[in-house]
């Protein structure tokens, strides 16, 4: 069935009639589907007036709840156990009149205060239009900004008679700026101002999207309620939408989260969409015939219709014990349960299971239907990342009796499904986890398992041999750029290019690599799912799986917008305290007693989120982007810096010291901004928090002096 929508997708049986059949109901392939299987009528019409209710009573619950937040605030009835001589009713009366009135005021100081920004950032989208790149215009936000701020508190300091003076940092002014812009461009997107509708954003989502990023903002609620207010009413980006929709300032907008877009690569940055790339010609071409369109249509409403009853078939075999009483689909394949005629049938049922899973993953991603892929990696990670002891097999215990091997490491064996699961689960992961966050630790759970696996199998220097040899490719100096003697040469100084030889090694492709194997063992003609991997096989493909793990963490940190990139960096967080607390169990001594060599570095995910964070600080990303992932990422950095293990905090400790001194260097504060401020209260935590011992507490010091 699954190899069937994969055909249809490409248009292959669309008949005219089916054409014209989709075309009548839906507009787009997006419309074909579901938002989770069975929770909406088939009838576009019947979804409207579900919709129509849940959204009044949405209205109304918001009017109320706005209703009680613009009340005056109450003062806590400390009086009314107390004995005073005169009316305490009174005296909170009065109290509470003299605060309403105090707070009109200051509210109205605010809101006019509010009124003049979006007065003067209206003014500076002219500016901003006709700039270059998205650096160029962040830059200028930021200057804004600085500016704002600086004529704020020069007006302020003349009128010293004023009652209140609006409180503002450029911090907030500039997160109010690219978070109003981003408003307007959502509204104008959904046709707000067109139709004159209900925003698509609510006012308490807007405030609450503002004041709990965890950044260090000055900006009040009725300020930003008052921001709200004004760009609801009028359009700031009606310019730039006509004049050109591929602008750096929309692209910077749009970076954010993609616009809530569930398209194929739209949560990725602007730069690496084929848009901008030049690479999506072939494709529009491709998107632009008919019956590719209508097949989409029909294989998305096919696969959201029965897609919980293909997981449980798909599931049967790889969950608990199979019919056959085999209790590990891996030993299965590998054959270290028994090779009886039962069993070598339930092998070909565990591959082409795991074979359905693969494609599903892949019709997903090809139907903007990312948000289903979460149980589908959560099943290939627990089937693929388990490591079978071939010692301890029945088959080899009689080979290995009276054989000792001490201080070798275990027998990796490897079978064909299971390296085509994770390199389904690595190749097709960042796609499926920028739509879904869910995906993100079934990713990371199984390159933590290929770097372990890699490091057990190649360890203590054996299968060297196997891997494919280095290619020698040439790397050319950068104009200008330091040489090692801190001297700055001129390229092609003696006449001849300054180029040198950096060994790399050979892309591995495992399907193709797969393939052969099928070939040179004869799995093609006996098993549908391949077979296990001699010595050769296991080593170039744990090469191909070690690259796909290194390219996920760098195009992460490359190509993910911020919303996805936040979701990212999040559950990598979450991951690597999970990891890290059952690392502390072992330390010092126990990891050793047993013979097992220790986690290699690249396989906690600290090491990853260390590699991750350097190439965003290094990176040309908006400085919002950094200051986000700084609250996110900060927090567990601080952490881990009070592991017991003495590799951990110092990693910890360092990676807070080079994303600070990156920042330092290469994005210089200006006036009234508060970033530096919060980049070093992580520092300020490990010294007064006492989360660390006497020794980090001295690396942290020698470290600033």
């Amino acid at each position: 069935m699954l190899a069937t929508l994969e055909q249809i997708c490409k248009g292959e049986g669309i008949t005219p009639g089916l054409h014209r059949n989709m075309t009548r109901f839906y507009r787009t392939v997006s419309e074909s589907g579901l938002s989770r299987p069975g929770s909406v009528s088939s009838s576009g019409q019947e979804m409207h007036e579900e919709i129509e209710p849940n959204s009044q009573d949405t209205d109304v619950s918001h009017q109320s709840s706005e209703g009680v937040n613009n009340k005056s605030p109450q003062l806590p009835d400390s009086t009314a156990k107390g004995d005073y001589s005169h009316n305490p009713h009174r005296i909170r009366e009065e109290i509470k009149k003299q605060y309403s009135r105090l707070g009109s005021k200051m509210e109205e100081e605010e809101s006019q205060n509010a009124r003049e920004f979006v007065r003067s950032l209206e003014e500076l989208i002219p500016q901003l239009e006709q700039m270059m790149d998205i650096t160029e215009v962040d830059e200028a936000l930021q200057k804004f900004a600085a500016d704002f701020c600086t004529a704020l508190y020069n007006k302020q300091s003349q009128n010293e008679s004023e009652s209140h003076m609006a409180i503002l940092n450029a911090d907030g002014v500039y997160v109010a700026s690219v978070s109003a812009l981003h408003l307007c461009l959502q509204l104008s997107t959904s046709g707000h101002y067109s139709r004159k509708d209900n925003p698509c954003v609510t006012e308490r989502e807007f405030v609450d999207s503002v004041l709990g990023s965890g950044l260090l903002l000055f900006l009040s609620p009725a300020w930003l309620t008052e921001v709200y207010h004004q760009v609801t009413k009028k359009n700031l980006l009606q310019a730039v939408s006509k004049v050109n929709s591929l602008s750096p300032l929309v692209d910077l907008l749009k970076d954010i989260d993609g616009l809530g877009s569930h398209e194929k690569g739209s949560q990725f940055l602007s730069s690496c969409c084929p848009a901008h790339t030049g690479d999506g010609e072939e494709s529009d071409v491709f998107e632009k015939d008919k019956f590719v369109t209508s097949g989409k249509m029909f294989a998305r409403r096919v696969l959201s219709k029965c897609w919980d009853g293909i997981l449980d078939v798909l599931s049967v075999l790889l969950n608990g014990k199979s019919s056959c009483g085999i209790s590990s689909s891996l030993g299965l394949l590998l054959g270290t349960e028994g090779a009886k005629e039962e069993s070598l049938r339930a092998q070909e049922a565990i591959c082409t299971s795991l074979n359905g899973l693969q494609k599903a993953a892949r019709l997903c991603c090809t139907l903007g239907l990312q948000g289903y892929c979460g149980t589908v990696f959560c099943q290939l990670a627990s089937t693929s990342c388990v490591v079978i002891d071939a010692q301890k097999s029945p088959i080899l215990e009689r080979k290995t009796l009276n054989k000792t091997a001490p201080h070798r490491p275990r027998l990796v064996k490897l079978h064909a499904s299971h390296v085509l699961s994770m390199d389904v689960v690595m190749t097709t992961g960042l796609e499926m986890g920028s739509h879904s966050s869910d995906c993100w630790k079934h990713l990371f759970r199984c390159s933590s398992f290929i770097s372990g696996l890699e490091h057990t199998y190649f360890s203590l220097g054996q299968n060297h041999s196997n891997l494919p040899k280095l290619q020698q490719q040439e790397s050319n100096f950068e104009p200008g750029g330091p040489d090692s003697n801190g001297y700055h040469d001129e390229p092609e100084l003696y006449g001849v290019s300054a180029t040198t030889a950096v060994p790399v090694a050979p892309r591995i492709n495992i399907t193709e690599l797969i393939k052969q194997s099928a070939i040179e063992s004869g799995w093609e003609r006996s098993l549908t799912g391949g077979g296990v991997l001699n010595a050769v096989q296991s080593s170039q493909a744990l090469c191909g799986l070690s690259q796909e793990v290194d390219r996920l963490f760098e195009e992460a940190a490359n190509q993910l917008n911020l919303q996805s990139l936040l979701n990212f960096l999040s559950e990598l967080c979450d991951a690597s305290q999970q990891q890290l607390y059952g690392l502390s169990r072992q330390v010092p001594s126990e990891r050793g007693a047993g013979g097992d060599s220790p986690l290699p570095f690249n396989a906690l995910h600290l090491y990853r989120l260390q590699e991750v964070l350097m190439k965003v600080v290094h990176s040309d990303r908006p400085l919002l982007h950094l200051i986000h992932t700084w609250t996110i990422v900060s927090p567990h950095l601080v952490e881990c810096a009070g592991h017991r293990d003495r590799n951990v905090s110092k990693m910890a400790v360092t990676c807070v010291h080079d994303f600070i001194v990156a920042m330092l260097s290469e994005r210089p504060e200006l006036p009234y901004f508060h970033v530096n401020e919060l980049q070093c209260k992580a520092l300020e935590n490990m010294l007064c928090l006492e989360v660390c011992d006497g020794d980090v507490q001295d690396q942290v010091r020698n470290s600033w002096r």
